[in-house]
Formats: structure tokens, C-alpha cells, sequence
């Protein structure tokens, strides 16, 4: 029996060890690949999805059993993003008058989709109290990281959600140098010329309305983004409560007798997000009522709050052997003063 006070994503990770009883030295051993050969796979992910499909064969093998195709496909997810979180299990917490600032801002068409590849850790989990995944059943958190799988030329932002109903996942967002915008359109059109393919006419059915409810999922995917985005941009406000001044990394492997072995964490780590932010906007807004019960109904403007936005520039040189950087910061909810207020 589970005890009530276990997080759910460490609920969800336990149910997953018991399936993998060797997880952490299949993980270890695949990762020695790359002591021995850096070159086999990028820094910003602990697996490629090649790997992950290895260990899922391996337990087949172990205990004798074949998994139904479904299961592996979803075990392959589940494994790319919890076996990853597994050894850094950072929960990120976000102040709610910070995310709800946040959500309402316009995520805007110049951000290039390959800031999402500025993730603080290999997997991060985000707890979305009081969300709910399309409007229905209870969102409680998701998983974020970066995959990258040799079938493609381009690493992808996969989520895994984490709801009432169990785990949940959503299409992938392919990074390079294009818009977010345009990063799922290229997704949704490679899903889309696979939705006929060499399938019976049942099945083409059956994809077409898998197809329709993933691009559905668009404008909530897009909520999602935003918090995601806001721990890859610049000097984010992001602390443990615990060890204040301290910033998430990756998780760092141990010399040990014969070589180097990755540990997992022994526990959650919690981090906050945007706690500075929230409570600068708290004020603004008492601020802000403050002073449109003092303007009275005349004719002047009363004040008002700036919604918050995205900012981002380039740095470098554009002619260069080192490539330029974009830089992002999201400019928080500002007071503009009514035109009948004094200044000061």
C-alpha cells in the first residue's frame, strides 16, 4: 500500500522500478557507451531513445516475458522521462500569482524553439496544482526533457504528463533554429503524413482521430510551454528554500572503484519558482487597487497593469565561428499610473 504522503511523481517512479528492478545499473551500463565514446550522443540528454528501447528488450529478456507493442511504446516514455528524473528528481514548485501572470502572456512567433534546449536538468518535474489537462480531469504535474533518437537530425522536447487518470503523452516539440509556432506545425505535419501510410482503412481511421485530438491539445500543450520556457531563459528565479543561493544542475557521476557510476537521488528536491516575482507582483497589484479606489469615477485614466511578456535578443557577432546567442527574459505585469496621478 502506498503511503498517501508520497509525491505522486515518486509514486509513479517506485511503480516503474518494481517493473525494472535493474534500471539503475541498465542505465549506468548504457552510459559507459559514452565514457568510452563522447561522440555517441549529445551532452543534454542521460540516454538517447535508442538506449531506453535496449532496456525495455533487456527486461524482456530477463524475465522471459514479451511485452504487447503497446506497452513498450508506452514504457519507452515513460522510461526517456522518469528513468532520466530518476537520478535528479527535482520538483519544480511555482508561486501561483507568478504562473498566472505568466500563463497570460502571449508567448509571441520570433522565439526560437532551441531555448527550450537551456534545460536546467536532464528531466525536471512541475507541479500544476489547480490545473486541469483540457479542461477535464486533474493535471498534477509533467515531466519535461530533451530527447534525442537517431531516426531524427533534431532533438525534441518531449512532455509526459501526470494525471488523475495516470500518465499521459503529448506530442513531442521538435528544436532547431525555427519559431515555437513553426516547431508544431513541423510536428504535426510529419504526424499527419504518417496518418495514412501503409495502414488498413480502419486503422487510417483510428489515426486520423488520434491526429485530431493531439492537435487539439495545441492551446494547453502552449500553457505548458511557458513554465518550461521560463526555467531555459536567462537568470530565471529559480531557489531551493532549503539551500538558498543554489541552482539546479545536472547530476554529476561518482568515481568509484573500476570507473564512474551515476547514483540516483536519494529524495526529492524541491525548487521554487518565480517566489521573488510573485511577491513583487502581489504588491503591484495591491498597489493597483490602492490606487483606483483613490482615482473615484472622474474622467482620467485609471491605473492599470501592463500584462507581462517574452523579450529576447541576440548576442555575438552575426559573422562569426561561434554561433550567436538568443537571450530571454520574461518581463513581469508593470503599474502604469492613470493620467489624472501626480508624479512623483
Amino acid at each position: 500500500m502506498i503511503a498517501q504522503h508520497t509525491l505522486h511523481p515518486v509514486q509513479t517512479l517506485n511503480a516503474l522500478c518494481k517493473r525494472y528492478p535493474n534500471l539503475t545499473q541498465q542505465v549506468n551500463a548504457a552510459w559507459s557507451k559514452k565514457l568510452a565514446d563522447p561522440g555517441l550522443w549529445p551532452e543534454w540528454c542521460l540516454l538517447p531513445m535508442d538506449e531506453w528501447a535496449r532496456i525495455i528488450e533487456q527486461q524482456e529478456q530477463l524475465s522471459g516475458n514479451a511485452l504487447p507493442i503497446e506497452v513498450k511504446f508506452r514504457d519507452l516514455y515513460l522510461l526517456s522521462a522518469v528513468g532520466t528524473w530518476k537520478f535528479s528528481q527535482g520538483v519544480y514548485r511555482v508561486d501561483k500569482t507568478f504562473q498566472q501572470a505568466l500563463l497570460e502572456s502571449d508567448l509571441g512567433k520570433d522565439i526560437p524553439a532551441d531555448v527550450l534546449m537551456h534545460m536546467p536538468e536532464w528531466c525536471i518535474y512541475v507541479e500544476t496544482p489547480d490545473e486541469r489537462w483540457k479542461n477535464s480531469v486533474e493535471l498534477l504535474g509533467f515531466w519535461a526533457h530533451i530527447s534525442y533518437s537517431e531516426e531524427h537530425n533534431y532533438p525534441k522536447l518531449n512532455i509526459l504528463l501526470l494525471t488523475s487518470q495516470g500518465e499521459c503523452r503529448i506530442p513531442g516539440v521538435p528544436l532547431g533554429n525555427w519559431p515555437i509556432d513553426e516547431a508544431f506545425e513541423r510536428e504535426f505535419s510529419e504526424m499527419e503524413s504518417k496518418v495514412v501510410g501503409n495502414y488498413t482503412f480502419p486503422a487510417q481511421i483510428e489515426n486520423r482521430m488520434l491526429f485530431s485530438k493531439w492537435r487539439s491539445s495545441y492551446p494547453h500543450i502552449e500553457r505548458l510551454l511557458h513554465i518550461i520556457l521560463y526555467c531555459c531563459c536567462d537568470k530565471p528565479d529559480i531557489d531551493d528554500a532549503r539551500q538558498p543561493g543554489t541552482s539546479p544542475q545536472r547530476p554529476q557521476a561518482k568515481q568509484v572503484k573500476g570507473g564512474f557510476r551515476l547514483f540516483p537521488a536519494s529524495a526529492p528536491r524541491f525548487w521554487t519558482v518565480g517566489n521573488n516575482i510573485g511577491e513583487q507582483l502581489r504588491q503591484v497589484q495591491q498597489d493597483n487597487q490602492e490606487k483606483e479606489t483613490s482615482c473615484g469615477s472622474g474622467r482620467s485614466r485609471r491605473p492599470h497593469l501592463r500584462r507581462g511578456h517574452w523579450h529576447g535578443y541576440w548576442t555575438g557577432p552575426r559573422k562569426s565561428e561561434v554561433p550567436q546567442k538568443f537571450i530571454l527574459h520574461w518581463i513581469p505585469p508593470q503599474l502604469i499610473r492613470g493620467s489624472g496621478e501626480e508624479k512623483s
